[in-house]
């Protein structure tokens, strides 16, 4: 074994962790941030001096085990000169911090010395750094695929209905004004203006979803899926019915929850049987542990199982013959995401479909900081 000397002393004004292992891998020498880590991390500032840092690497458990072997191995073949340098990134045995090392160790570089030196750099600033650089871009990938399909359903969603509403004022215009089938026509116009209200009124509820705070206030439940459900075009060809506690009063943000129920709602009576004896949509509304539970079933056509997977994507529309914006079950997950809630369904042709929502009862502007804090 060599003793150290002062040839050392300007190891301590280095930024990261270095020790001087003699041939055999005992440690001879720390530096001043190696002595500072192990009072931090390991509590005596003596911790690995006149240690065998290959017997340290050996006994290593758990998670550190994989590492330990690594760094073993590799302390060997520079100590017998197999090869001159080796590092490795890895995480940090501390469980107390998300902490990453970079370690390298290589042959010390002096005739009268043999051994190696050993570095550890704490790079853990760099790795989380890099972890929000690749959640960021993930998200402006998403981004940037939801803005390209909103560009195009723009100028097709708004451009389509605008395009008939003009060729139908150019058909009243070439017809005698004695032949003029005018009721038809107007109707087929206003058909086209809803279209284009519905599509509208759906990105501006995105934008706000995106971009206004959570914010709570008293709702008397009943009142307030009625008074949303009248809204509706075309409510009165389906049967509402609410099960909920008696006047039961809910905090949460009102227009979210609007959104919420004017879209499954609306979905419920777009999409009622027809053929059915009775077309309904129930709403039950009940308080689980923490959390509000509402259920809103319908006995409508129900979802085929092929498209399942895939009624939440933006712009999303089952077939050709669907006349809305794809819009709208995309809307309300982000607004359901927005305040910490869950949203699931089942589904079966003929049969009907069955959306469950589960909110916290703390929805507050918490939640939507929180999203916002994700996103970057």
């Amino acid at each position: 074994m060599f003793t150290t000397n002062n040839r050392f002393l300007f190891l301590d004004s280095l930024p990261f962790s270095i020790a001087i292992l003699d041939k055999e891998g005992n440690i001879v020498h720390v530096n001043k941030p190696w002595t500072e880590f192990s009072l931090t991390h390991n509590g005596t500032p003596d911790a690995y001096v006149n240690v065998n840092y290959l017997e340290v690497c050996q006994n290593s458990s758990g998670r550190d085990a994989v590492y330990g072997k690594k760094m073993y191995e590799a302390t060997i073949k520079v100590l017998k000169k197999e090869t001159r340098y080796f590092s490795m990134e890895y995480p940090c045995h501390d469980v107390s911090r998300n902490l990453f090392q970079y370690f390298n160790v290589f042959v010390i570089g002096l005739e009268e010395m043999e051994g190696a030196v050993m570095c550890h750099v704490d790079i853990s600033k760099q790795k989380i750094a890099e972890k929000k650089w690749a959640q960021s871009s993930k998200k402006s990938t998403k981004l940037m695929q939801e803005l390209n399909s909103m560009v195009y359903r723009l100028s097709h969603d708004l451009k389509s209905p605008l395009s008939t509403m003009l060729g139908l004022i150019e058909v009243i215009h070439s017809i005698p004004e004695e032949k003029t089938n005018l009721p038809q026509y107007l109707r087929n116009m206003q058909h086209c203006i809803h279209r284009m209200d519905v599509f509208i009124t759906n990105m501006l509820d995105y934008a706000y979803n995106e971009n206004k705070q959570v914010t709570v206030s008293e709702i008397v439940f009943h009142d307030f899926t009625e008074e949303v459900f009248k809204k509706l075009q075309g409510y009165m060809s389906v049967w509402l019915l609410i099960e909920a506690e008696t006047t039961p009063i809910i905090r949460a943000d009102r227009h979210r929850l609007e959104i919420i129920l004017s879209n499954l709602l609306s979905n419920a009576i777009k999409y009622r049987n027809v053929h059915a004896e009775l077309c309904y949509v129930k709403v039950r509304f009940y308080c689980g542990h923490n959390q509000y539970i509402l259920e809103i079933e319908d006995n409508g056509v129900g979802i085929d199982a092929a498209y399942q997977n895939r009624v939440f994507d933006m712009f999303y529309r089952a077939t050709l013959k669907d006349a809305g914006s794809g819009m709208g079950l995309y809307l309300v997950r982000e607004v359901v995401t927005s305040m910490k809630g869950v949203i699931e369904f089942t589904s079966e042709i003929g049969k009907g479909t069955k959306f469950t929502i589960m909110l916290p009862m703390e929805t507050s502007s918490q939640a939507f900081l929180l999203k916002k804090a994700q996103k970057g």
